[in-house]
């Protein structure tokens, strides 16, 4: 141990007592002659401490030295700490020290404090034997003996535990020194003083379902002995099928004295079989079964090995074959296993008949279900004294199925931001001004039906905190930055006019002059021309794209146009002509010039001029999202701004639309996720969620749920969410009173079948297997090495928590390393991404991330180790907390040569 450090007037080597033992280590009984060699002439404090002060002794310096002789005794054991301060009196030098400390470990031991441990068993033995081995220590010692497979050892460079070393190990000082001179000389500012030395992820349900019992680990311990009169003891062991290396380890104490010793044992049969079985099987698995059998002896063994199976295992062949086998050499059988169809456990038992002796080995393996977890959702809307039925019947595999159901009022969650950041005086440029007074609106409905508590606003009076009154204001503002030919620029007094602003402006207008906001009727007719003029011109837009190579510009058709011809039509005045040359461009084959967000507002468009034909055939089956990022200028696209617009397109166009709870859960669960929200997606999503509670506001609906004529549960007006009771089951919805109901199913559990839906429901996983030089692979041979790249996104870019990957490998392949970033050998891997946690099993791998806007990136390696013809399963997404977010694809089958 090093010499305290310690703060004083000057730091320097001079400042130390430096100390010079006669020996490195002493025994207990022995004298210890120690030399101080210090800074100066004074008085010397020397201690001997452990845990407390054992001695002291003051010394005088002379010739700046001294010398102190102390006997070590039991007291000492295993480190006393020597001790020095060194004062020097104050005789008018100029010397500026005035202490000086010293410090430094005795190491004593005592031999009688080593117990001795002597191990007497056999050097070699066969499997399936008992071996006795004998122990010689000290009389009535304590002893505990393991017997343990050195592979396990080696895996973590296990050593047998030294008990002695542990207990008579180099102490640290427990006793704290301090000095008081920085009392008695202020001015001196001394100071010294030395230290004391010294499934949260839910994984239970995402692994095999059927318990593996194949490894079975040599790990056996004798529990607690005690040697006899004569110092002996004995541990009898069961050797089971094993072939390798045994290490026999004991530790033993008495009194005050702790031994320890090790020996191997190696384990081998005259004729050794090693099955080459894969872990586990998936139904239908067709495996290739090598079997090497060594022969031990110095003579040639003719034998016959043969296959025998049980449980869920068929045999796929010959089942019995002969084999002659050199001495000290090895042979192979080979044999081919097929999975039944149904999930199970099986054994593999090979039987090899030779040297006049039968040799067995037997193998566990099970036949696991080719998908892990799978979830499916539900929703729907049920009207005023209507009944529905909600199907929780499913395939999936009883005791690993839980289903929850929600029914509500609302289709959105409580959001659990502040919502008074909407409220203030309009200013700024036009996009600032409408985006401050649009939501105010309908703030009153939104912090009604979902806000949280305890937001402060007003209803009357000239106030910023009066959304009637800023409302009114934005109106002047907007019709003040109003140019000549009726368009309008983003700042006051520029002469450019600003395509989005233009469309922004009269939407807000609209929604105003239909909310009951006087609005001039002159700035209003001329803005309706200027933005049928400017959607009468097509005009395209860049969209960038951001993956592992790089970006990716596309032109896509203006979110401008697209956004002022539902703002016309919003209005009553559509831009026929335009709409009907988009909707021709959107419907031919392969065209993907319309994002899926232009494609809503496009089709809400022609709603409203009550053509609802165009209107189904516009209308996207499901919202996707391909803006990943925020953009600052031109259409203002992001993805939540993207999925409020939407939602509010619909709402205003086919309010029964399905797609509606579904949209509106989603972005309520965004803006919670969101740390940000911009002015675009407050606007949106506000008018949105605003125009949707508005509705919900007056509902009184009540509900009965019931199943097989049973009444289950009462919907009284709150919110009512059930888990328990429902499973596997039909449930019928019936509703009273006024208003529509809303509800949410989700169900989760583990396939027997095998059989998924290849779905992307606000989640994107998908798989690729590539060679060592990132090009893909489509064959696969035996110990091929394989990365495995798996790239994760939103797929409408919204942010998504607590996500889990879940990669299903098929039989034949091992993961190998599952942290393959960038390594030197495949430099080709560029920007991968690194999880917050990831859980490896035998047939499977887990990764804990999150998902967002941009596309995330994983690898690892997998080795190629059985042939055959193997399941494979999906890669999977899910969010933990969120059913409805989920992704599957890429399963199938595959060869291994």
């Amino acid at each position: 141990m090093a010499p305290r450090k310690v703060r004083r007037l000057r730091v320097s080597t001079e400042g130390q007592v430096l100390m010079e033992f006669d020996k490195e280590k002493y025994q207990v009984g022995d004298k210890a002659k120690v030399l101080f060699k210090t800074p100066f002439a004074g008085k010397l404090l020397v201690t001997l401490e452990r845990n407390k002060v054992l001695e002291t002794h003051v010394l005088e310096t002379d010739e700046k030295s001294a010398e102190l002789t102390f006997t070590l005794t039991d007291a000492h054991l295993p480190t006393v700490y020597i001790t020095a301060t060194l004062i020097r009196p104050t005789d008018g030098s100029n010397l500026p020290l005035m202490v000086a400390h010293g410090f430094a470990p005795v190491q004593v031991q005592d031999p009688d404090t080593k117990l001795p441990v002597e191990i007497t068993a056999v050097a070699q033995s066969r499997s399936r034997t008992k071996q006795h081995i004998a122990i010689k220590t000290k009389p009535n010692a304590e002893l505990t003996v393991a017997v343990v497979d050195e592979g396990i050892l080696q895996l973590k460079n296990y050593q047998t535990p030294d008990i002695h070393g542990y207990f008579y190990q180099k102490r640290a000082l427990e006793v704290n020194s301090h000095d008081l001179y920085a009392f008695l000389f202020p001015e001196l500012s001394i100071a010294g003083s030395s230290s004391f030395g010294g499934d949260g992820y839910n994984l239970g349900k995402r692994i095999n379902p059927l318990s593996n019992g194949r490894v079975k680990l040599v790990a056996l311990w004798s529990g607690a002995l005690k040697a006899n009169g004569s110092g002996e003891t004995g541990f009898d062991v069961a050797i089971p099928q094993f072939s390798g290396d045994l290490r026999v380890m004991v530790v033993a104490y008495k009194d005050k004295a702790f031994g320890s010793a090790a020996k191997n044992m190696k384990v081998a049969d005259p004729l050794v079989i090693s099955t080459g079985a894969s872990r586990f099987l998936s139904p239908d698995d067709e495996l290739e079964v090598p079997v090497t059998i060594s022969n031990t002896t110095k003579i040639p063994a003719t034998v016959t090995a043969s296959l025998k199976l049980s449980g869920a295992l068929l045999a796929n062949g010959a089942t019995s074959q002969p084999l002659t086998i050199r001495p000290g050499q090895e042979a192979r059988a080979q044999f081919s296993v097929k999975a039944k169809s149904a999930i199970g456990t099986g054994n593999i038992t090979v039987v090899v008949k030779g040297l006049k002796e039968t040799f067995t080995e037997s193998i566990d393996l099970t036949v696991r279900p080719v998908t892990s977890l799978l979830k499916t959702a539900q929703s729907g809307v049920v009207a005023a004294n209507q009944s529905q039925t909600i199907d929780l019947t499913n395939q999936f595999i009883p005791g690993t199925v839980r289903s929850q159901l929600t029914v509500s009022r609302l289709p959105m969650i409580q959001l659990s931001k502040e919502l008074s950041y909407l409220l203030g005086y309009p200013y700024g440029c036009m996009e600032q001004t409408i985006s401050k007074a649009f939501p105010q609106l309908y703030f009153a409905d939104v912090l009604k039906t979902m806000g949280k508590p305890g937001t402060y606003f007003v209803r009357a009076g000239d106030s910023d905190l009066n959304p009637t009154y800023t409302v009114q204001e934005a109106i002047r503002r907007v019709e003040s930055m109003q140019l000549a030919d009726g368009g309008f620029s983003m700042w006051p007094g520029l002469p450019t006019e600003d395509g989005w602003a233009s469309a922004y402006a009269v939407h807000f207008l609209t929604e105003a002059r239909r909310s009951g906001f006087e609005v001039s009727p002159a700035v209003y007719g001329k803005a309706l021309d200027r933005l049928t003029a400017r959607t009468s011109n097509p005009a395209l837009e860049d969209e960038i794209t951001y993956g592992e190579s790089g970006t990716t510009v596309r032109k896509v058709t203006s979110r401008q146009n697209l956004y002022g011809l539902y703002a016309l039509a919003l209005s009553g005045q559509p831009n026929r002509s335009a709409m009907n040359y988009y909707k021709a461009s959107a419907l031919r084959p392969n065209e993907n010039l319309l994002t899926p967000d232009s494609r809503y507002l496009l089709a809400a468009a022609f709603y409203l001029t009550g053509d609802t034909r165009s209107y189904e055939a516009l209308l996207p089956r499901k919202f996707t999202n391909t803006t990943q990022q925020r953009q600052s200028g031109g259409s203002y696209a992001s993805p939540i701004r993207n999925l409020a617009l939407v939602l509010n397109t619909l709402l205003e166009t086919d309010p029964d639309n399905l797609q509606i709870p579904v949209l509106a859960r989603q972005l309520s669960q965004a803006l919670n996720a969101s740390p940000y929200l911009n002015t675009q997606e407050s606007v949106f999503a506000v008018l949105a969620l605003g125009k949707l509670a508005k509705k919900t506001a007056l509902s009184t609906a009540n509900a009965t749920l019931s199943a097989d004529g049973k009444t289950v549960a009462q919907f009284t007006g709150k919110t009512l969410s059930l888990t328990s009771g429902i499973a596997n089951r039909k449930l019928t919805l019936r509703t009273q009173g006024n208003g529509r109901l809303y509800w949410f199913a989700q169900t989760e559990g583990l396939s027997a079948t095998g059989s998924y839906t290849e779905e992307d429901a606000g989640l994107r996983v998908r798989r690729e297997f590539l060679d060592r030089d990132g090009a893909p692979m489509s064959s696969f041979k035996q110990n091929d090495l394989v990365v495995v790249r798996i790239t994760l996104a939103s797929d409408n870019g919204l942010p998504v928590n607590n996500v889990v990957m879940t990669d299903m490998l098929p039989a034949g392949f091992e993961i190998e390393n599952p942290r393959l970033t960038e390594p030197r050998e495949m430099p080709w891997i560029k920007n991968a991404s690194t999880p917050e946690h990831f859980d490896v099993r035998d047939d499977r791998i887990h990764f804990f991330t999150s998902a967002g806007e941009t596309t995330k990136t994983f690898y690892y390696l997998v080795r190629v180790v059985s042939r055959g013809r193997f399941a494979l399963g999906p890669v999977s997404a899910d969010a933990m907390y969120d059913g409805s977010l989920r992704s599957y694809a890429g399963g199938g089958r595959l060869t291994i040569n």
